[in-house]
């Protein structure tokens, strides 16, 4: 589902250069995720990582250009389903037994599903790309916390439900400048906040996230019935 104007998701174009991580892949709770780490961040930490100048170990000249952070469009959905087998293979790898689907199964399906949602709240699908190459993917939604346990101006907030990044890309920044250009699109909606998860089996990715927002808010516990 896709809303007007010919793109999956929407939003400006945003061109972000990152210091480099390995943020390999992650989906959110809101897919019922076990063992999930919860962070959170008000978005300015974006805002202060991209007034740093990026740190790299590579030289001058031989340093991979900066990523290009876009909108995704109609012509990328047969990389992003790609990629969104790649992540549900990663999160087996991760949570064996876990009962996930099979990446083959879900792939068109779940990225549907989550056109719908980002459509339908105003959020956007990021893609980082090189050239002609897309390097990976992000789902930016907006969901909102019901209850009173927040501010009202943090209950309407960002969550990034799905990050993946393509295994020769990782390391150089690109996960970082998908999560920076998140959070420029939260915060050019008015948004205050912008939440992320990640599996525990996947302690890479939970250290990378830790170094971004700080600890973590919840952790969430599953059991079959």
């Amino acid at each position: 589902m896709s809303p007007p104007g010919g793109q999956i998701g929407c939003g400006a174009l945003v061109r972000t250069p990152a210091p480099p991580g390995r943020a390999s892949g992650h989906r959110a709770a809101r897919g019922g995720r076990r063992g999930a780490a919860a962070l959170s961040a008000l978005a300015p930490f974006a805002r202060a990582s991209q007034d740093a100048p990026p740190q790299s170990k590579e030289s001058p000249m031989t340093a991979a250009p900066a990523p290009i952070v876009r909108p995704a469009r109609p012509e990328d959905r047969p990389v992003l389903e790609r990629f969104m087998a790649a992540l549900q293979a990663h999160e087996l790898a991760c949570s064996p037994g876990s009962g996930l689907e099979t990446p083959a199964r879900m792939a068109a399906p779940h990225l549907r599903w989550l056109e719908g949602w980002v459509a339908e709240s105003g959020g956007v699908i990021l893609v980082a790309e090189s050239g002609d190459t897309l390097l990976g993917f992000a789902v930016c939604g907006i969901s909102t916390e019901g209850g009173y346990h927040l501010p009202e101006r943090l209950r309407r907030h960002g969550e990034v439900s799905d990050l993946y990044v393509e295994d020769p890309a990782r390391g150089r920044g690109v996960g970082r400048a998908l999560l920076d250009a998140a959070a420029e699109a939260f915060r050019s909606r008015g948004l205050a906040r912008m939440t992320i998860t990640a599996m525990r089996g996947n302690p890479e990715t939970v250290k990378v996230y830790r170094g971004l927002f700080g600890a973590e808010t919840f952790l969430t516990f599953e059991t079959r019935l």
